[in-house]
C-alpha cells in the first residue's frame, strides 16, 4: 500500500508545471470597472516578481490557489500581473463567498500552481 501512496505522490508533484508562493497582505470584496463582484488582491512586494513571472507564463491558463492542502479558487490569468495589486472575479461567487473568502485570505501565504 505504501508503495501505491508513493507513486500516486510523484504523479501529483510532476503534474505541476509551475508554481509560487505568495504572500497576500489584504484581500476585499469589490468590483471592477463594469460593476463585477471581485476580490481585490494586495500582495508583498517581495512576491511580484514570482507573481508575475508565473503569469507572464501561463496568460489564458488556469491556475489553483492553495491555502495549505486545500483548492480555495482555481482562476485564469487573463494577462501578466506586474504589480502587488490585481483583482479576481469568479461569476459564480455570491457575496458571502467574496466576504468569506476575502477573510480567508488576508493575512496568508498562498500556493499558486499552475497543472
Amino acid at each position: 500500500m505504501r508503495k501505491w501512496a508513493v507513486v500516486a505522490a510523484c504523479l501529483i508533484l510532476t503534474s505541476i508545471a509551475d508554481a509560487a508562493d505568495i504572500e497576500i497582505l489584504t484581500a476585499q470584496p469589490g468590483t471592477d470597472r463594469r460593476g463585477s463582484q471581485v476580490i481585490d488582491i494586495v500582495v508583498s512586494k517581495a512576491s511580484v516578481p514570482a507573481l508575475r513571472e508565473i503569469s507572464e507564463k501561463n496568460v489564458g491558463q488556469p491556475s489553483r490557489v492553495l491555502l495549505g492542502d486545500r483548492v480555495v479558487m482555481q482562476p485564469v490569468f487573463r494577462e501578466p500581473l506586474m504589480s502587488d495589486r490585481f483583482q479576481v472575479s469568479d461569476q459564480t461567487w455570491t457575496q458571502d463567498d467574496l466576504v468569506s473568502l476575502s477573510r480567508v485570505l488576508t493575512g496568508q501565504t498562498v500556493r499558486v500552481e499552475v497543472p
